[in-house]
């Protein structure tokens, strides 16, 4: 018997559950997960910070065309090291912005972009750990004594490229409204195929010892994919083969509907998990009709008469059979009330012995 409410091994939750599905509308707040161990407050260097800052603003699809804009404001004006300047200016601009759009009441501004706009704050929450996807993250710090390892990370880059790294810090950054932002700091491997990576035979390695992207350390949480790094016997020294992998009930499936009606969706490409039940609405079919084409026709006779008495003959039989039963049963009751009766009578013929010789 078990109680309501009470956790068996039958109703436990997985070990790497999930938070559920934000509600929120813009891409970077979406970007959620559930963070592991223990909680500690920090506050961000100034550079830091606008670093972590402007990786949200510039990873968030809903603000594009804030960005061209300034952009080509920087464009117009004729400015040397466009770039530098974009990534500088932008976040003051962009609040002007949207506080202009917010005093002449404009339509487009709702509390999720006020809150983008107003940054984040300058405390944060840091964490040892977070699961995202159903996919466990461990610091570096805490992933290197141990036997296991959760702690690679890779992200995909522009140009079919991708960047691999080591997981040091899970960032929480909070706005206004309720928003927030779990982003991972880590520590990237050099990435260039002259120095520190090598592809042989569709094996990846990677030179571990070299850190690119020092000024560029976040990412989103939700754009995390989980490697692991296998000492490579080849190179030796501080190579690692990077292995990717497939997590059991952890599944890539395209949403349909944000696809062209004439692009093919691959919405299964691996079959190595276990527990996942696919099912498809086909709706309604079409009658399909198969021809053979060359060959002789061939006609056959059904005689419809010679079924219907087989039917009735079948049916008869059935009757007759039933019949019988019922005639079985009532010669047995018969019998059982004869037996009956013959016991009685002996009864009688003994009472009245008895009462003779008395």
């Amino acid at each position: 018997m078990y109680l309501k409410g009470v956790e068996t091994k039958f109703n436990r939750p997985d070990r790497n559950v999930d938070v559920g599905p934000s509600l929120k509308k813009m891409s970077v707040f979406r970007s959620q997960g559930r963070p592991i161990g223990k909680k500690s407050l920090t506050i961000l260097e100034d550079e830091v910070k606008k670093i972590a800052d402007w990786y949200i603003l510039n990873n968030c699809n809903e603000i594009l065309p804030y960005l061209r804009e300034h952009r080509e404001i920087l464009q117009t004006r004729g400015v040397e090291n466009l770039d530098q300047l974009h990534r500088e200016e932008f976040p003051n601009w962009f609040y002007n912005k949207i506080y202009h759009l917010r005093q002449t009441g404009s339509l487009e501004v709702d509390e999720e972009l006020i809150s983008l706009a107003n940054g984040s704050s300058t405390r944060v929450a840091s964490y040892p750990g977070c699961v995202v996807n159903g996919v466990r993250f461990l610091c570096y710090d805490r992933d290197k004594n141990r036997k296991t390892q959760n702690s690679g990370v890779s992200v995909a880059g522009v140009e079919n490229s991708t960047y691999y790294g080591q997981l040091e810090e899970v960032l929480v950054m909070s706005y206004l409204s309720g928003c927030s932002v779990v982003l991972f700091k880590c520590k990237w491997f050099d990435t260039n195929r002259s120095s520190g990576l090598k592809f042989e035979q569709n094996i990846t390695s990677i030179k571990t010892s070299s850190e690119a992207f020092k000024d560029d350390k976040f990412i989103l949480a939700t754009q995390a994919n989980q490697v692991f790094y296998i000492e490579d016997l080849k190179n030796k020294s501080h190579w690692k083969v990077v292995q990717e992998v497939h997590h059991r009930n952890v599944w890539d499936i395209p949403l349909v509907e944000e696809q062209a009606e004439d692009v093919e969706v691959d919405v299964m490409h691996d079959t190595s998990s276990s527990n996942f039940q696919l099912f498809v609405d086909l709706g309604p079919l079409p009658q399909i009709s198969f021809e053979r084409t060359g060959a002789p026709l061939q006609f056959v006779e059904i005689d419809n008469v010679a079924i219907e008495e087989e039917r009735e003959e079948e049916m008869e039989e059935e009757e007759e059979e039933e019949e019988e039963e019922v005639e079985e049963e009532e010669e047995e009751v018969e019998y059982e009330d004869d037996e009956e009766e013959d016991e009685h009578i002996e009864t009688d013929d003994d009472s009245e012995d008895y009462y003779s010789d008395n």
